[in-house]
């Protein structure tokens, strides 16, 4: 088994500048772990706000800030920052595309959740405005599908979904990704992992 990336667990959004500071250095501690694992992926979240205490429009600054700081020691330690489109810090792709400008680092991408997006309330057109755009700066993937948004969600199989997945693909292609392609599922058929056979199945036909 390969290992295509390691989760850092962190959570940028914190009301106590002490517990802000703590996230950074806990994060470094991962980097640091990172390439013993025979990778250089860090798959990362953006924010939680735990406990609903920091107002909406500070949620910004401080992913920015945060991975700023990151960003001074990735070089060193040959990592990269897969920024993942999840919950509700970092589900829109024009915000990923914006931090990841702002932050100005080349080691600073993201992972593209294909199901994501939509789970959020983003409409399919909308999305494959994100895929366009996020492509170019993809370092690893969590191909998934389902239908409908927050409530209304359900999982799928891959190609048994309403995700464009071979958009997905094809924007891919032509940003000339060349890293994993990972299934994620989380739809009726997970026991006996028949759910994810579909999925291996399905990205074995359209990946190879």
């Amino acid at each position: 088994m390969t290992i295509s990336a390691v989760t850092a667990g962190n959570d940028f959004i914190q009301a106590d500048r002490g517990d802000f500071d703590a996230q950074i250095a806990r994060y470094r501690r991962v980097c640091e772990i990172i390439p013993r694992t025979g990778t250089d992926i860090i798959r990362s979240d953006g924010g939680w706000n735990r406990g609903d205490k920091v107002p909406q429009d500070q949620w910004d600054g401080m992913m920015l800030e945060g991975f700023q700081r990151c960003a001074e020691f990735l070089e060193r330690l040959n990592v990269r920052v897969a920024l993942d489109n999840h919950g509700v810090s970092t589900n829109d792709g024009d915000w990923q595309l914006s931090l990841i400008e702002r932050v100005g680092s080349g080691r600073v991408g993201v992972n593209l959740d294909t199901m994501n997006y939509r789970w959020f309330g983003h409409s399919l057109q909308k999305i494959d405005h994100f895929y366009e755009i996020i492509a170019p700066h993809t370092f690893h993937t969590h191909m998934k599908d389902g239908t409908g948004s927050r409530s209304e969600y359900k999982g799928a199989a891959l190609g048994e979904g309403e995700i464009h997945l071979e958009k997905v693909l094809e924007c891919l292609r032509q940003a000339g990704y060349d890293g994993a392609f990972t299934a994620e599922y989380e739809g009726p058929e997970a026991e006996g992992g028949v759910g994810y056979e579909k999925c291996y199945h399905w990205l074995t036909e359209h990946v190879g």
